[in-house]
């Protein structure tokens, strides 16, 4: 059977048509798009060494040229379960994000960025920054240590505004998602 000139030309405006739907339909945002978690440290990001970790979301750091004192530093936007609290008991998966954050942080240079919703510092004085490791050469990318605590499921992700709210709240969603972490291990969560 012979298709026309007329059928086969419709016939090609519909398979094109519908090819344009389904490409607009992939590119179109939802609800679920966020923005991606930068891969470099931000202009303007002060530079500190790592002297001390607490727990898997709060460290002291010495800022650079800011003399000997040191300054204790809360992740913004990222809440691990609770290890040194001594009115609670320890948190489920609270001693391995604690150990995580050793290992990652501990004598290490890092950056800290301020986030412009939360402010400098909480109602504890701690300075409230999200915190970068440097890529090691300029062909590797640079880590946000807070978004990295969420993927890998160490913590969820704060409850309070602050600038990466929706990046990090899709973080711990696939980390949910995926059962890494707490998610896998704590009963609760």
């Amino acid at each position: 059977m012979k298709l026309s000139a007329r059928n086969a030309a419709a016939g090609l405006v519909a398979v094109l048509v519908v090819a344009a739907i389904v490409s607009f339909a992939g590119l179109a945002s939802s609800p679920h798009d966020v923005d991606p978690v930068p891969t470099t440290v931000p202009t303007g990001a002060e530079r500190a060494e790592v002297v001390r970790v607490i727990d898997g979301d709060t460290i002291t750091v010495r800022l650079e040229g800011a003399g000997e004192g040191a300054q204790v530093v809360r992740l913004v936007g990222v809440d691990t379960p609770e290890t040194v609290d001594p009115n609670r008991p320890v948190g489920c998966f609270g001693a391995d994000a604690s150990t995580f954050t050793h290992t990652e942080l501990d004598g290490h240079t890092v950056y800290l960025e301020v986030d412009q919703v939360q402010g400098d510092t909480d109602k504890y004085g701690r300075l409230l920054r999200y915190v970068w490791i440097p890529g090691t050469d300029a062909a590797a990318p640079a880590e946000l240590f807070n978004a990295t605590l969420l993927e890998d499921g160490y913590g969820v992700a704060y409850r309070g505004d602050q600038d990466r709210k929706q990046a990090f709240d899709a973080l711990e969603r696939e980390a949910k998602d995926s059962r890494r972490g707490l998610w896998s291990a704590c009963p609760a969560a």
